[in-house]
C-alpha cells in the first residue's frame, strides 16, 4: 500500500491483476449499458438475458414473425470477450438454423461478413 499524496487515502497496487480487474470492470460497465439499451428499445421478437453468474455470456431467443423463417424460434448465445467492445462477441445458435452465414456444425455466426473491421 502506498499513498501518492499526504492527505489521500492509501492506494493498493495489484500489478497485472489490477489490469485484469480494471478491464473486467470496464467490460461489466459496457455490458450493463448494452443491456439497458436493449431493454429501452423493446426489440420485438427478441428476448435476451445475461447469465446470472457470468455477465459476459448472454442467452437469447429469436421469434421470427415474417419472411422465409416465419414461425421459427431460434435460440442463440453471445459470448463477449474481455476486451469488448474492441473485439467482436462470439455469436452462435444453439438451435439448428440453415443459413449461409451460420456454420451448420457449430452454429457460429459469421459476423465478419457484415462487419469486415470490428470498430467500437
Amino acid at each position: 500500500r502506498y499513498s501518492n499524496k499526504e492527505n489521500e487515502s492509501p492506494v493498493v497496487e495489484y500489478g497485472a491483476l489490477g489490469g485484469l480487474l480494471e478491464s473486467g470492470t470496464k467490460l461489466i460497465n459496457c455490458l450493463e449499458t448494452e443491456f439497458k439499451l436493449l431493454r429501452k428499445f423493446h426489440l420485438s421478437g427478441v428476448v435476451v438475458l445475461p447469465h446470472l453468474d457470468d455477465i459476459s455470456t448472454w442467452d437469447a431467443v429469436l421469434f421470427v414473425r415474417q419472411g422465409l423463417y416465419k414461425g421459427g424460434i431460434f435460440k442463440f448465445r453471445m459470448v463477449f470477450p474481455t476486451d469488448y467492445p474492441s473485439k467482436a462477441p462470439k455469436v452462435y445458435f444453439t438451435s439448428s438454423v440453415y443459413h449461409p452465414l451460420i456454420d451448420y456444425k457449430t452454429g457460429d455466426v459469421d459476423l465478419m461478413y457484415h462487419f469486415k473491421k470490428w470498430e467500437c
